[in-house]
């Protein structure tokens, strides 16, 4: 993912140790864009602790990111939160799902009332035109009389 070996106060190799804490804490079994996404997010993090880090405080700098990276913050961050727990209850929101376009139920099949999927979208939107042909290729659109 880095051209270099990026080194940070006793962390000899950034992307080297981000890959350890995500594989260390084995959530979500990311894979592809996903894993990328989530090896960038703490490679910035570190980058971003290394600044606030003091070393006159006792731990070590890889302690110290240890103890704050998290692939929950990660996912926290990536799909927003889903789960909040009270006193007296637990509430949990289901992650959004994207439905195809294609896949809604009731509306009206383009195929088998002859028009095509832009009349049947016009149609649904309410952009259909009224009035036809003037014959001086004009067209009345909604709304004109």
């Amino acid at each position: 993912m880095l051209h270099g070996k990026l080194s940070l106060h006793d962390i000899d190799d950034v992307e080297a140790f981000s890959a350890y804490l995500i594989d260390r804490q084995r959530r979500g079994g990311y894979t592809g864009h996903n894993y990328e996404d989530l090896l960038s997010w703490f490679i910035e993090s570190t980058w971003e602790l290394s600044l606030r880090y003091d070393p006159e405080r006792g731990s070590s700098f890889r302690n110290f990111c240890a103890s704050k990276l998290r692939v929950a913050s990660w996912e926290r961050v990536h799909f927003g939160r889903t789960v909040w727990k009270f006193r007296t209850h637990v509430y949990e929101r289901p992650r959004p799902t994207f439905v195809p376009y294609d896949n809604q139920l009731g509306l009206a099949d383009p195929a088998s009332t002859g028009g095509s999927a832009a009349d049947s979208i016009q149609t649904v939107l309410g952009l259909q035109r009224t009035g036809g042909s003037k014959g001086d290729g004009s067209n009345t659109d909604v709304g004109e009389g």
